[in-house]
C-alpha cells in the first residue's frame, strides 16, 4: 500500500477540461433541464441521444433550440 500510494497516488491530479467534457457527454445532465423542459421532453431527449449517440446539448440547443445558449451556460457552470 505505501509503494501504491508513493508510485501511484501521491501527486495525482484531475485533468478538469477532460472530466467537465465528460460530463457534458453524459445523458444523466438532461435532468438539470427538467425543471425547464419537463420530464416527458427531457426523456425524449434523453432517449435520442442515447439511439443517435448525440449530446444533450446537440439536441436540445443545436438541432431543437429549445434552450438558448446563456441559459445553458448558466445551467451548467459549475463544469467549467
Amino acid at each position: 500500500m505505501i509503494a501504491l500510494r508513493d508510485k501511484c497516488v501521491i501527486g495525482i491530479t484531475a485533468n478538469a477540461e477532460r472530466t467537465g467534457d465528460n460530463v457534458l457527454a453524459s445523458l444523466s445532465i438532461v435532468t438539470l433541464l427538467n425543471p425547464m423542459l419537463g420530464y416527458k421532453k427531457c426523456a425524449e431527449i434523453a432517449r435520442e441521444g442515447y439511439q443517435q449517440n448525440k449530446s444533450i446539448h446537440q439536441i436540445a440547443l443545436q438541432e431543437q433550440q429549445l434552450i438558448t445558449q446563456e441559459k445553458w451556460d448558466e445551467l451548467f457552470n459549475f463544469i467549467t
